[in-house]
């Protein structure tokens, strides 16, 4: 018992410090709270209503009786006697007909009396209307205990459904918080854990479909991005350090090379090749740093309209040397004369990496199809091509396919690729070449959005 009390306060804390029980909790109270509110303004309507209701019918009843008891022998034939309804007349001579209580004729007008007719034997609240008739004085009396017997019941009726209606309403609350604690507290669990450095967990929707499944599949898509980013980073710093590992130790056998041969000669080409060396380290990480640069949007502010078909032509003019020279053969189709909103230098810079690719993925004696039809760019080459599941990873930074790693390059010319087409909110998609063009090779595609006039 000792043991299990300080558990169950615990729990009562825990509950009390619940949002989603005490949200159901003070609504529930406060559905209570309209619901008296509500409950005392219609009693009092109804009563006020009652009230007037009832010395209308006074009044209506006096004055149809007024008319009958004129030139009336006798009076006290007409006069109503029950115990919901009586009256009394004195007429002209100080005759009494029907009850001749005292208290009937005290007060003129509309009254309320403590009084015992002939019809019990206890006191009862009657509402009388005293006022002149037929040449003497008429009094008509209602009861008011059978009238507000029904508004007592009506009361409480009220307060039975009111009763009932809030138990129904607070257990309902209570289950509707419970389970969206339930579902808080799974997304509060779930936070943790990520906190902690699990980035594989998930909230995973429910069957509600409502905002708080709207918050949950936020968190697992961003919890998705950013064990995606994490991957990458991961990767990044593994391909890097394995990418300047070699030059790294190369660089510092040629130095050590110069630093121990006597001849100058030697030294001045050991030195160039360090040199080189260094050129290449540096050159990575200006792409490293330049994706990184073009990630933060920036440069989007810089963009204007202009025809993509101008800017392939350009390029491919520049590049046919270089691809003749490599032994490859560039065959350019355009067509179509569509705008993009776009950056000329970044647009260059991207067909330039997508023809060096191509040039140094495929054998001597290939073939590279440049085409811009429209607002869509492809570059095809019958090459090797990518393996489907390689196709993705070889646009993150510094990856490159196991067999590559031996030929030139950084690994950052398709990431770049992909950096400067997300900037200009193009679809990039890699697939294999056309069967019209050869059985095999790699095809990027880009896909750009019109430049709205």
């Amino acid at each position: 018992m000792l043991l299990t009390l300080p558990v169950n306060l615990n729990a009562l804390r825990r509950l009390k410090k619940m949002t989603a029980l005490r949200q159901a909790a003070f609504l529930t109270l406060v559905f209570l709270a309209v619901l008296m509110i509500a409950g005392w303004f219609s009693a009092q309507w109804i009563s006020r209503e009652l009230d007037s209701g009832i010395n209308d019918e006074l009044k209506l009843r006096h004055e149809a009786l007024s008319r009958q008891l004129k030139d009336q022998p006798s009076p006290g034939n007409l006069l109503p006697n029950s115990s919901v309804m009586f009256a009394s007349f004195t007429d002209a001579r100080q005759q009494v007909f029907g009850d001749n209580s005292k208290k009937l004729y005290r007060r003129a007008g509309v009254s309320e009396i403590e009084f015992e007719d002939t019809h019990s034997d206890e006191e009862s609240r009657w509402r009388i209307y005293n006022a002149p008739a037929a040449g003497g004085q008429l009094v008509v009396a209602i009861n008011l205990d059978h009238r507000y017997d029904v508004l007592e019941r009506i009361g409480q009726s009220y307060l039975v459904v009111s009763i009932i209606v809030s138990v129904v309403t607070l257990v309902v609350g209570l289950m509707i918080g419970l389970y969206n604690q339930r579902r808080y507290s799974r997304i509060s669990q779930t936070l943790d854990t990520i906190a902690a450095g699990d980035l594989s967990a998930r909230i995973n929707q429910t069957k509600a479909r409502d905002d708080l499944d709207l918050v949950a599949q936020r968190i697992d898509l961003t919890t998705v991005r950013l064990e995606s980013l994490v991957k990458q980073t991961q990767d990044l710093s593994a391909n890097i350090a394995h990418d300047l590992k070699t030059p790294m130790a190369r660089l510092r056998a040629r130095l050590e090379s110069a630093l121990i041969s006597p001849d100058a000669e030697d030294n001045a080409v050991t030195l160039e090749a360090a040199l080189e060396q260094i050129d290449k380290m540096i050159a990575t990480f200006e792409a490293i740093l330049r994706i990184a640069y073009l990630n933060s949007g920036e440069y989007r502010a810089r963009f204007q309209p202009l025809p993509l078909a101008d800017i392939v032509r350009e390029t491919a003019d520049i590049y046919s040397p270089v691809v003749e020279d490599s032994g490859r053969q560039l065959i350019l189709d355009v067509k179509g004369h569509t705008a993009v909103l776009c950056s000329r230098e970044l647009l260059i810079q991207l067909l330039a990496n997508l023809i060096e690719n191509a040039i140094r993925h495929t054998p001597p004696d290939s073939v590279i199809w440049l085409t811009c039809h429209g607002r869509v760019l492809t570059i095809e080459d019958n090459g090797p091509g990518i393996p489907e599941h390689e196709r993705t990873r070889v646009l993150e930074p510094m990856y490159r396919l196991e067999k590559s790693r031996s030929t030139s390059g950084s690994g950052l010319g398709l990431s770049l690729v992909s950096t400067i087409s997300q900037l200009h909110q193009a679809k990039l998609v890699l697939t294999d070449t056309g069967v019209d063009k050869s059985p095999q090779g790699l095809k990027i595609q880009l896909a750009f959005p019109v430049a709205e006039p």
